[in-house]
Order: structure tokens, then sequence, then C-alpha cells
């Protein structure tokens, strides 16, 4: 989000999982259906190719761990850098969101 203003430099620092290691076809469909809660977005979901409307709680939580998941495989992260990496920005235990976000990580 973007309140005030946005300089280049800030955008250029940004790291980016590199291109030919990214599923970015799979990411941008998850990515949709989770933007796509109702009708409104019926002619984006069309053009997107996925459904709209309310999802379960379950469904919801898998389908961002699936994109959590693939994000973290295109960084080549290893098996214990995404936990540590939840550890490390929460300070807490891990939840099930993100033991489930690991387990798709493990099988991918």
């Amino acid at each position: 989000m973007v309140e005030t203003n946005l300089n280049f430099f800030i955008l250029d620092v940004l790291t980016y999982p590199p291109r030919n290691n990214t599923p970015w076809d799979r990411i941008g469909i998850l990515a949709a259906r989770l933007s796509c809660l109702d009708k409104r977005f019926a002619e984006f979901a069309a053009d997107a190719g996925v459904d709209y409307g309310s999802l379960t709680v379950a469904r919801r939580n898998d389908v961002r761990a699936e994109v959590d998941a693939l994000v973290a495989r295109a960084y080549d992260l290893t098996a214990d850098e995404p936990r540590f990496v939840i550890k490390d920005l929460t300070g807490k235990a891990l939840s099930p969101t993100c033991r489930q976000m690991l387990e798709k990580f493990r099988n991918q």
C-alpha cells in the first residue's frame, strides 16, 4: 500500500525470484481466486480463468499455503528456511496454516 509516494530507489532494492524458476502462472491463478470473492469480480474471474465466490476458511488457507510454498520454492529456500522465517517474523510457534504451507513446500 502506498500512502504518499513511491520512489524508484525503493523498487530497485526489492528482490524477485528468478524468472525461469518461478511458476508465475500458477501463482497468478491462485492469487486471482483469492481475490474473486463475489459477483463484483465475475468479469475479472472470467478473464483470469478462475471461479468467483466465497471460499471456506479451509480452502482459503489451503490456497494461501500453496502460494506461500510456491514462492518459497521459487527463491530456492531449503526445507528449514521457511520455518525459520515464519518463526523469526512472528516470534511464536507455527500456526496450523504455517504448518500447512510447510507441508506443501515439502511435497512440491
